[in-house]
């Protein structure tokens, strides 16, 4: 915890004002006695280990003598790298002692992003390939997995549900009709989403069993099988070009996976097809309520990482649940779960609450363990319950039922949207996500002008119609057709529209056309101006940001992957298990530590066309400055040693004199 966090947490205003007012003296002063000291640690011997607390103060102060420090413990060879401190580097305690948290935890004083340029240091970027090795990527695999299983399973009880009323009507029909025919038709049809459950789960389950393989020994033992056949552990033995054989063992296991799941699939998926041709429905019902158990299961899941990242933020109350016994952690259990719903109040946990993302993904996995699941248990109740009098059922029906409706679509359309965190670890597509995130925040301050005018215009209308028209007879009614005018259904026609009764105007004389003149303003203003402005406000702001585009997409993966580690809320032994792996002889350093990576896998390429042309010329300014500094430096050393050689020559030629006489 910094010392800014503490302050805060416990409420020392003053000390908290002093940090920050230091924090920005340091910024306006590059050259005060701190950043001098500062400089004169991070010049270290060759040897001395990784200081965490010093990384932490440069990155701060000065994040291009923070990529010096970085500098020394990273060697180049001819055609690659090698590394050393890279364990501790990666954090041996926690996650917070890791140097990418010392980059991605923000600052006191706004940098312009400086700090997150670090993260295309070689070793950096060493540093989260390991991480998504040891701690990224089976996790992410099994998140993005289980997350798949929980929108398939949502949408499968939603067709479910519909199968299940047509059973009912169907059950229930005195006699035929075309309702009652397009149920059984919707019965005897083939269940196709039921089926792709069922592959679903066949799929995860094979899935799950391949990726216990991305474990640190055995991945290593499967990556040395890819080289030679031979599926041993050997730290002593460098694997060449290793990334290579991680990438043909990965592909391996999805090849596996991908070939257990069509040998056992299909057989079960034909099995199902003829016990339903035969009039056995009872398949059905078993997917349908695995599902139904699944989403809900799979949401309770969700929710528990949301806890374990929430409490990572100040992990006191989960160390003292894994210091204490076995009754001492059913109590500090109990106080977790009280504790919970405290945390939005509290200092320590607002770097969580901050991010929309977060709140969002709370907000939907408690409507899906809350109000959606019991609102789909009690429709489909009511639906199969058969009472004699049913005018109850069909009003307590018709209002779970939209009530299901509207708030199932709410979730279905959070999951989709949330799923685009997936996206992060992509490097081809995840640097959208932060050009979105800015561009949404030009919308939002688009809305504050456009929300003056929306709301001006529609009480407008409605007074001008005095509930004449359909369209605007209500306050909401005006609101929907004003706001649709903005995408091009102009509605000119209400104006001049006629009473179906007298065939006269609804608006008379001078209102009509006072109404005509009103629409013209309202087009010129919402679509001429208003959208050309925000569209001029969202390019200007990718313009901007372009340049620090790389920079941004790895710190949207470097979080992804400091997230994922967080959850997996490692206490510091079970760390250590991940970064040492046990043998006959002892533990031993993790050999991924130790490997030589070339040169050509971490070098970052930018295209040139993706630079800023004030970034370039800034660049050179600084390059020229640099070499001036380095040309009057030699001339200076060229002249001491010229008058050196000057007064040696001189000391020698009256030594040969003294000689000769």
């Amino acid at each position: 915890m910094s010392p800014l966090e503490y302050a805060e947490k416990f409420k020392h205003v003053n000390c908290a004002a002093l940090v920050r007012n230091e924090a920005n003296y340091r910024v306006k002063d590059p050259s005060n006695a701190f950043v001098t000291s500062l400089h004169a640690e991070l010049t270290v011997a060759d040897g001395a280990d990784f200081d965490e607390r010093l990384f932490r103060q440069a990155v701060e102060n000065d994040p291009a003598a923070a990529a010096k420090y970085l500098d020394q413990f990273v060697s180049s060879g001819r055609y690659d790298y090698a590394f050393t401190q890279l364990d501790a580097i990666c954090g041996r305690k926690n996650v917070k002692s890791s140097a990418l948290y010392s980059v991605l935890n923000d600052s006191i004083v706004d940098d312009g992003g400086a700090k997150h340029d670090l993260l295309q240091h070689v070793v950096l970027q060493r540093v989260l390939d390991v991480k998504w090795e040891l701690f990224g990527a089976r996790k992410y695999y099994q998140q993005l997995l289980l997350y798949i299983l929980m929108v398939g399973a949502v949408l499968t009880t939603v067709t479910f549900d519909f199968r299940l009323r047509a059973a009912v009507v169907a059950s229930r029909a005195v006699e035929e009709s075309d309702g009652v025919e397009r149920a059984r038709k919707l019965i005897d049809s083939f269940p196709a989403q039921l089926t792709l459950w069922l592959i679903a789960l066949v799929f995860a389950f094979f899935a799950f069993v391949h990726l216990r393989h991305l474990k640190p020994r055995k991945f290593t033992k499967l990556t040395r099988w890819m080289y030679d056949g031979k599926y041993v552990f050997d730290p002593a033995f460098a694997i060449p070009e290793a990334a290579v054989y991680k990438a043909q063992a990965k592909a391996w296991l999805f090849r596996r996976t991908l070939l257990w799941t069509i040998l056992v699939a299909t057989p079960i998926v034909v099995v199902y097809a003829l016990e339903r041709r035969a009039g056995n429905n009872m398949g059905d019902l078993v997917l349908a309520a695995t599902a139904f158990l699944g989403y809900w299961l799979l949401a309770f899941y969700f929710l528990h990482l949301e806890v374990k990242e929430l409490l990572g933020e100040d992990p006191w109350l989960v160390q003292r649940r894994a210091n204490a016994n076995l009754i001492g952690k059913l109590f500090w259990s109990i106080v977790i779960v009280l504790y919970v719903p405290v945390t939005p109040f509290l200092v320590s946990y607002r770097k969580y609450y901050a991010s929309s993302t977060n709140k969002l993904q709370v907000l939907t996995y408690l409507c899906m363990l809350g109000p959606f699941f019991w609102l789909q248990l009690s429709q489909i109740l009511i639906s199969v319950v058969n009472s004699g009098d049913q005018e109850w059922q069909f009003e307590m029906y018709a209002w779970t039922h939209e009530a299901y409706v509207c708030l199932g679509a709410c979730i279905i359309l959070s999951l989709w949207m949330l799923s685009l965190q997936f996206l992060e670890v992509n490097k081809t597509a995840g640097y959208l996500l932060p050009i979105v995130k800015d561009v949404m925040g030009d919308v939002w301050d688009f809305l504050i002008f456009y929300g003056v005018f929306q709301c001006g215009l529609t009480c407008a209308y409605y007074f001008i119609f005095q509930q004449k028209s359909d369209a605007y007879k209500t306050l909401w009614a005006s609101f929907r057709a004003t706001y649709f005018v903005m995408y091009g259904e102009n509605g000119v026609g209400d104006f001049n529209a006629k009473d179906d009764t007298t065939k006269d105007h609804l608006l008379q004389g001078p209102i009509m056309h006072f109404g005509f003149i009103l629409r013209m303003f309202h087009c010129a203003v919402m679509v001429v101006l208003l959208l050309n402005l925000l569209l001029a406000m969202m390019n200007k702001t990718v313009d901007r940001n372009w340049a620090k585009l790389q920079s941004r997409a790895l710190a949207s993966y470097a979080r992804c992957v400091l997230r994922l580690e967080t959850m997996l809320g490692h206490t510091e032994a079970a760390r250590e298990m991940r970064l040492q792996i046990l043998t006959p002889a002892g533990p031993v350093l993790n050999p991924i530590f130790e490997e030589h990576i070339s040169k050509r896998q971490l070098t970052m390429s930018i295209a040139k066309d993706d630079t800023d042309e004030d970034t370039r010329r800034d660049g050179l300014l600084t390059k020229v400055h640099d070499l001036s500094i380095q040309n009057a430096q030699l001339e200076t050393q060229i002249a001491g040693t010229t008058q050196r050689l000057d007064s040696q020559l001189h000391d020698v030629l009256a030594a040969i004199q003294r000689a000769a006489k």
